[in-house]
């Protein structure tokens, strides 16, 4: 057994409240194709589609030049997104990453091979940040209530208990037997910080994978244009 060391390299109802209100704003509430007219200095005008797309509780706005045919590259980014969401939504008591985290302090537990990478992504930039993002964060939940009212802080004890459990450099990845393991119960693993830009980089992959060279995804405030060096995106 190999175990990557990472120095080496809502409530219940409202969680289930917002998976249906993004399950049915996904299937009944994307906008239809609208055209655009791109250019610069250097090239003639050109046409390009756009699709929105509402998935992982954010709007996703596509733009692909009007030949490419905006629906099939539409529906590739909307099957990775979902896919991210269902494997590393940590608000989805049956997601993968749900399952990790009801194990803290146990056994490991086997994840998919795409959670695994992203995990390790985030583990990565934990190193590269010094701890300033930290996937284990979410070990924080539930000691604010913001609904409160009027609002109160929580006890610090219960804080510096809670961040006594923050500390990403603990997450166990082994790579070989396809599993992670948090070494703490109370420990918990929330990827929100960097899964849409997974899922962005993803779904550019998937559409360069069907052929569509030129495009613009944009989701949550983050933007990720192909190719990168192009001066005709506005």
């Amino acid at each position: 057994t190999v175990t990557v060391a990472v120095a080496e390299s809502e409530s219940e109802s409202e969680t289930v409240t917002v998976a249906l209100a993004e399950t049915v704003a996904e299937s009944e509430s994307e906008s239809e194709s609208e055209t655009e007219t791109v250019a610069d200095d250097d090239s003639a005008p050109q046409e390009y589609k756009k699709r929105t797309i509402l998935t992982m509780s954010t709007r996703l706005d596509l733009m692909v030049p009007a030949g490419e045919g905006v629906d099939a590259a539409a529906d590739v980014v909307r099957e990775v997104f979902a896919r991210v969401a269902e494997r590393a939504n940590e608000w989805r008591p049956e997601s993968p990453l749900s399952a990790v985290n009801a194990a803290a302090g146990g056994e490991p537990t086997a994840v998919p091979d795409d959670l695994r990478a992203l995990l390790g992504r985030g583990l990565r930039l934990g190193v590269r940040t010094g701890g300033a993002f930290d996937v284990t964060w979410a070990a924080m939940w539930g000691l604010w209530d913001f609904r409160a009212d009027p609002p109160q802080p929580p006890p610090l004890a219960e804080v510096a208990k809670r961040i006594a459990l923050v500390d990403f450099r603990q997450v166990e990845v082994d790579a070989q037997a396809g599993t992670v393991r948090l070494p703490r119960k109370g420990m918990k693993i929330g990827l929100g910080g960097i899964a849409k830009g997974w899922a962005l980089d993803e779904s550019a992959a998937a559409l360069q994978k069907l052929g569509v060279a030129s495009f613009m995804m944009s989701a949550g405030g983050q933007v990720l244009p192909e190719p990168v060096w192009s001066r005709s995106w506005p």
